[in-house]
């Protein structure tokens, strides 16, 4: 609720400041579709080419032969092109959360499907 009050006071103040209430909506549905991972919930899927992400308003896929790092967290996986970690590689990366899933059955499913030389990590 308080990123979407951040959304609501950014538009208004877009708006007022632009003089024109057509500028708040503009940018009120920009941050909203900007953001629309947090707001909506995303299916993943993991097939034998690569992991696919669905969203309200796109989809995404990463092939397993790109993956060269995986980096787990306590929320779930970066699947990461590079095998060094950069200032831009979370935006590169893609995000396999656990979710309501079991996390043990998701971390095996990547680890058969990846290469043997993807470097993977543990952070707390």
């Amino acid at each position: 609720m308080a990123a979407l009050g951040v959304v609501l006071i950014l538009a208004v103040g877009l708006g007022i400041g632009m003089g024109s209430w057509g500028w708040a909506a503009f940018a009120a549905l920009v941050l909203l579709l900007s953001l629309e991972s947090f707001y909506f919930p995303t299916r993943f899927q993991l097939t034998d080419d690569g992991v696919g992400a669905q969203r309200l308003f796109h989809r995404s896929f990463r092939a397993w032969g790109t993956v060269a790092r995986v980096v787990e967290d306590p929320a779930g996986l970066y699947l990461s092109p590079s095998r060094r970690g950069g200032r831009f590689s979370m935006f590169r990366a893609f995000r396999l959360l656990w979710g309501e899933g079991d996390p043990d059955a998701i971390r095996e499913a990547v680890r058969t499907r990846v290469r043997a030389d993807v470097e993977w990590t543990k952070v707390s």
